[in-house]
């Protein structure tokens, strides 16, 4: 009995490591990419979309992920940002190798950077973007937040032709958390023609990640500091509270997950497994329980979409 009661009390300490990770999926999205030389050199821009608070950290690497390897390949560089201060949704930060920083659109600094700034191929190469406390693995891909691809296209297993390329995680989707700029070019950005098509959060991240509203230049890398667009200007404000009005519980759970909110209005709900496949979609119910019986022990994505908001929590299924 105690070895039972010791071995549950693991695997809740292990099961709240996922839960406190800060950064989830589609927290961020890019919004430009240099690798053609310039000052700063080596660089791209993410726009936040959920306030940041101080100490919030998120990793990017330039190395390639091959699933059917078993994961990240090595040798390339990796670089943690980690928040000095609070900051809102739409905040756009510029990471940059030379300097190694990361500043806002006012070339403040954001935070402390640690391991290694991003050295991006002119020849075409990817970020990945994921919670600095989540390292993904093949088993496990809760950890990915965000990703670009500059080298043409998502590789497939038999199509790894460099250390440049990469296939694209599992829990990555085009068009919702990453963007892939086809053909391969050295420098793009989010263009300013279309700053103003999204005004909430939802929208932005889909506006970031289709690869129709960038522009490129393959020859000469563009102004990132500061952005061409002001994307708190433009989102709206009722994007910002969605996760200070929800509440899901209990967490870790076993059959009725709980679903609390000081509104009435209607909520779309959908719950994903790690590689991202849809397991329960429940559109269009009022605040009150979704019964996670029949899943499988294990992590999970709740997704909850209200009145033009989203929020996506991880719930551990005992």
């Amino acid at each position: 009995m105690k070895t039972n009661k010791l071995f549950m009390l693991i695997l809740l300490l292990l099961a709240t490591q996922y839960i406190t990770a800060q950064f989830a999926l589609g927290d961020i999205a890019f919004s430009a990419y240099n690798s053609d030389t310039a000052t700063p050199d080596d660089s791209f821009t993410i726009v936040l979309l959920r306030d940041v608070t101080s100490g919030e950290a998120i990793t990017f690497t330039e190395n390639g992920w091959f699933a059917h390897l078993g994961g990240f390949r090595s040798g390339e560089s990796t670089c943690t940002l980690t928040f000095g201060s609070n900051y809102p949704a739409g905040t756009q930060v510029i990471i940059s190798r030379t300097p190694f920083q990361a500043v806002d659109k006012d070339n403040n600094s954001v935070g402390t950077m640690s391991g290694s700034g991003l050295n991006l191929a002119t020849g075409g190469d990817s970020i990945l973007a994921y919670d600095a406390a989540s390292l993904p693995t093949t088993s496990d891909e809760s950890g990915f937040v965000a990703g670009i691809n500059m080298t043409g296209e998502w590789r497939t297993p038999d199509g790894m032709d460099s250390t440049s390329t990469t296939e694209r995680p599992a829990t990555l989707i085009d068009g919702t958390h990453a963007v892939s700029i086809e053909p391969e070019i050295d420098n793009a950005r989010y263009a300013a023609a279309n700053c103003s098509v999204a005004t909430t959060v939802d929208g932005l991240r889909t506006a970031l990640n289709t690869a129709t509203n960038w522009e490129t230049d393959n020859g000469t890398a563009y102004t990132q500091v500061p952005p061409v667009c002001d994307f708190i200007a433009v989102l709206s404000t009722l994007d910002h509270d969605l996760e200070a009005t929800m509440q899901l519980y209990p967490n870790p759970v076993e059959e009725l997950l709980y679903i609390r909110s000081d509104s009435s209005s209607d909520v779309q709900i959908t719950v994903y497994d790690l590689s991202g496949k849809q397991l329960i979609v429940s559109t269009e119910r009022t605040i009150g329980s979704l019964d996670m019986s029949s899943l499988t022990t294990g992590i999970y994505f709740v997704e909850i979409k209200r009145d033009q908001r989203r929020m996506t929590q991880k719930i551990v299924k005992l």
